[in-house]
Parts: C-alpha cells; structure tokens; sequence
C-alpha cells in the first residue's frame, strides 16, 4: 500500500509540474504574439478580426494551426482593397463557445454575423487548407451575398486514409486530457520545427516565416479547436460535395502540384470539374503553403475575382 501511494504521489506530481510549464508555456507564446487587430462579438462568440485598408472587401480565412498572421505576405500586396483577415472560431484569439462541433458551415455562419456587424457586404472569401471549406460552405449557403472565392490547398472531398489518432486522442478517457493540458503546449513547441517542414515541404518556409504566430496553436485550447476541426472535416466533405455542381459563382482554386497535406489529385482536380465557374491554377512544385511562398498567385486569383463581371 506504501509503495501504490508513493507512486501515486509521484504522478500527481509530474502532472502538475507539466501543468504548470503548459502554461508558462502558453503565457510566453502569448507575450510573444498579442492580438493584433480588434473584437467583434455577436451572438455570444467574440472573433479576433484585423481589419485593413479601404475600397472591394477581401476576407482571409485561415487553415489549421493558423491565425490571422498567416496572411501577412498577401494582405501586403492589396492596398486597393479592404482586407479582413479573421482568426475562425476556437483559433488565435477568437473564442469558441461550447457545444460543438464547430464544423465548417458552422464557423462559415458565425464569421457571416461578424461581416455584418462590419457591414460588409458581398466580400471575396480567400481561405488557405481548413478555412477553404469555410470559404466554400459560407458561399453555397449564401451565394447571393459573396462576390467570388478563392481557395489556396483547399479540401474539397473525403479521403481514403484514417484522420491521424493525434486528432483523435483528445476524446480518449483519462489519457485525452493529460495530454492536452499537461503535454500539447510542450510537445507543440519542441516538435514545431519538424511539423513547419512538413507543411512546407518540398519548398522551406521563407524568411518571413520566422514571425509567424504559428506557436499561438500549441496553447490547449487551439490543440483541442484544431483536433476537433480535422476529426469533423471528413465527414462533412462528404455530404457537402454533393453541392458543388450548384455553385454557380466565380471560383478561384490554387493547389501546389507538390502538396503533401491535401492531395491534388482527391480534392483540386474534382472540385474544379464539378463547379461551373471554377478556374484551378496548379503551382508548379509548390507545397501546401501558397500563402507564404507564393502570395502573389493570390493576389492576382483575388484581382481576377475582383475583375469579374457582376452577378
């Protein structure tokens, strides 16, 4: 019985001291990368928005792991524009109240109150990766109120391959919360170098990457958002995909031919030949990150968008 009681003690202990360095971690990500534009509360969900410049909206939806610092490189090239980049519910600096699932039609009618709180009307919907769903989910419930969209490696479809099972384990008893709470934050900071080639690869991340709030989706509270966005994310493409032939406005598809995230092949291709006034622009040997290593490709998507004859 002395020996079960030690041990136990010795647990609690090493649980609460990660505990505690998860949050000294989490503080620290958070001196390091502060809000940085202005809240917009409706109906109980208060998102972070960063709202720039005058003249055709633009709005900038974000992909997993990310925040509105994802898109600093392309709001740089559109001073002609009003650019408002959002961090979608649960990410950055945006709240995410319970219950979920927080699916992507789901974030898509939450930003919509927030862009008419804004009075912004019929916007070009950008989003990267995740936040390309919302962008084209917020458009098919909506068509009347967006002027076009442009998704950069987006998903589009279901995939064969199993959500990976660090998606999964914040469900799992006992185990799901520990690791959370206790070794997320830690484990995101110590791997983030190794997950950052991932996603760049076959490109590196550009120098401007190095001020990027990406350590801000270590914090607790984003692991468990993102993991819930990704365990939700197929099942939802597929009952939305059915949809896309009826999606009669201009659209927009960037993809790398070099992406390892989100298949070319399963999502880009198919999504182009089902909507009517879709456009793929495939970048030769570029990665899942369009946005940072090649923001001027949508820039112009943007303009060709902006360009195109009204509805």
């Amino acid at each position: 019985m002395k020996a079960v009681l030690i041990s136990a003690a010795v647990l609690a202990a090493v649980a609460l001291s990660l505990y505690v360095a998860s949050r000294l971690v989490e503080a620290a990500v958070e001196r390091a990368h502060p809000p940085r534009g202005d809240f917009v509360e409706r109906n109980g969900i208060r998102l972070h928005v960063l709202d720039q410049g005058s003249g055709p909206a633009v709005v900038l939806l974000h992909g997993a792991n990310g925040s509105v610092g994802d898109w600093a490189a392309v709001s740089s090239l559109l001073a002609d524009f009003r650019v408002v980049a959002i961090d979608r519910p649960g990410h950055g600096y945006s709240s995410r109240p319970e219950p979920g699932p927080w699916t992507p039609d789901k974030q898509a009618a939450a930003i919509r109150e927030a862009l008419a709180a804004m009075s912004i009307s019929r916007p070009i919907l950008v989003g990267f990766s995740w936040g390309g769903t919302v962008a084209t989910a917020y458009a098919l419930d909506h068509p009347a109120e967006v002027a076009g969209i442009v998704t950069v490696g987006a998903p589009f479809n279901d995939w064969p391959t199993p959500v990976n099972a660090s998606y999964r384990l914040p469900t799992w008893p006992v185990v799901g919360p520990a690791f959370t709470y206790g070794l997320a934050p830690i484990a995101g900071r110590l791997l983030g170098d190794a997950m950052t080639a991932t996603v760049f690869a076959p490109e590196t991340p550009p120098p401007a990457f190095a001020a990027s709030p990406w350590p801000l989706a270590v914090r607790s509270r984003t692991y468990l958002a993102n993991a819930e966005d990704v365990r939700e994310l197929k099942p939802f493409l597929l009952r939305q995909k059915a949809r896309y032939a009826g999606l009669d406005l201009p659209v927009e598809i960037l993809h790398g031919t070099g992406d390892g995230v989100v298949s070319v092949a399963i999502h880009a291709r198919p999504a182009a030949a089902a909507m009517p006034q879709a456009r793929l622009t495939l970048v030769e040997g570029a990665g899942h990150m369009i946005p940072y290593t090649r923001p001027e490709l949508v820039a112009a998507a943007i303009r060709r968008i902006a360009a195109s004859p009204p509805r």
